[in-house]
């Protein structure tokens, strides 16, 4: 019998940092020794600036400021206006399935929310703990988890170029590629991400100075009302970004870290 073939919304290779191995288990092992936590993971993607800096959603967009230029950037999805948090902005994650693992979660994640796939999970940017609304003992007897654990990793991915893989971004890496296809001013072009109506309605490439005005190509970005958790979570990625590269330079390491 042939061995199973990988889910058609999965790579059919996910490389990850060594760092990462306590989450390469299922799903379910992990729930079964943390009885307390539901599980959440999210991606933050990052492009480095030989890429174009604009809104894709804006016909004329707006010119970036100067500084935004030299940044990397990060994709940020629109909730749709009929989903919970209408309109806010958020990176690509979600729920687990049981079997599958944590890494091949938030891979099948971005790729559902987004089309983009997944090349090499390549370190973890935050954890964080976030409680149940509601939970108290009653629920906690019916075997309710009362809180919800979220793993945010840094993933790096493979770029479609009409129609073909150019080659993998790395996290603030040149990528491979010469810059055709929809590229502008001999930049590489933009990947291509293709979302889901029912979750959301819109996409941007922002860097961390525009996540920290709240404004980016002309868009305002509304955050979710938990005191901006997620906003946090993206900031902390660029930290992440430039410790990693501060690294990479360090160690004489050219290109992607």
């Amino acid at each position: 019998m042939p061995p199973p073939q990988p889910p058609q919304d999965q790579p059919p290779t996910l490389e990850h940092d060594p760092s990462l191995e306590a989450f390469n288990i299922p799903v379910q092992d992990w729930l079964a020794a943390n009885p307390e936590h539901q599980l959440i993971v999210s991606a933050i993607v990052s492009l480095p600036s030989s890429f174009p800096s604009f809104n894709p959603n804006q016909p004329r967009p707006q010119p970036p400021q100067e500084d935004d230029e030299k940044e990397e950037r990060t994709l940020l999805l629109q909730r749709a206006p009929t989903d919970q948090d209408p309109l806010t902005w958020e990176h690509p994650g979600g729920g687990c399935n049981p079997h599958e693992t944590l890494l091949q979660a938030v891979a099948r994640e971005l790729a559902e929310e987004t089309g983009l796939v997944a090349r090499r999970v390549a370190g973890l940017v935050t954890t964080l703990d976030i409680p149940e609304p509601g939970f108290d003992e009653v629920k906690r007897g019916r075997g309710v988890r009362g809180w919800w654990r979220l793993f945010c990793f840094l993933v790096e991915i493979q770029v479609e170029v009409e129609g073909e893989v150019e080659g993998g971004v790395e996290n603030g890496g040149e990528g491979e590629g010469d810059g055709g296809g929809d590229g502008v001013g001999g930049l590489l072009p933009l990947p291509v991400v293709r979302l889901d109506p029912e979750e959301h309605c819109a996409y941007v490439w922002a860097t961390e100075g525009e996540v920290r005005r709240g404004e980016c190509g002309g868009v305002e970005m509304r955050w979710d009302g938990e005191g901006n958790m997620r906003k946090g979570v993206i900031l902390r990625g660029f930290e992440v970004l430039r410790e990693r590269r501060a690294l990479a330079r360090g160690r004489g390491v050219m290109g992607g870290v």
